[in-house]
């Protein structure tokens, strides 16, 4: 799996990143991400531009928002539904199924 990463150099590459293990939390999905972008806020956001305090150290992966295909959950019904998914500054995620 790859993904854009952003580096304590301030440089962004794409890199392999590892896939989330095995799912065993009910409250928690797998999503396929088809599409996510990469929007000039988010760059403020891990830039610290708005005066939050940042959650985590670099690396960081780039984007809040994205959507894709439910890949694995502990609810079968919900395997290979579309989603849209967002999340904000402080991790926390919101995932939208259609």
């Amino acid at each position: 799996m790859r993904a854009l990463i952003l580096n304590s150099n301030k440089k962004i590459t794409l890199e392999k990143i590892s896939k989330p293990s095995r799912i065993i939390n009910p409250n928690l999905i797998k999503i396929k991400v088809s599409y996510s972008p990469i929007n000039p806020s988010d760059l403020g956001f891990i830039g610290n531009v708005y005066g939050r305090k940042k959650h985590k150290s670099y690396p960081l992966g780039l984007g809040f928002e994205g959507s894709g295909i439910i890949e694995e959950s502990l609810d079968s019904n919900l395997i290979g539904k579309r989603v849209a998914f967002v999340t904000n500054y402080e991790n926390e995620k919101y995932v939208y199924i259609t």
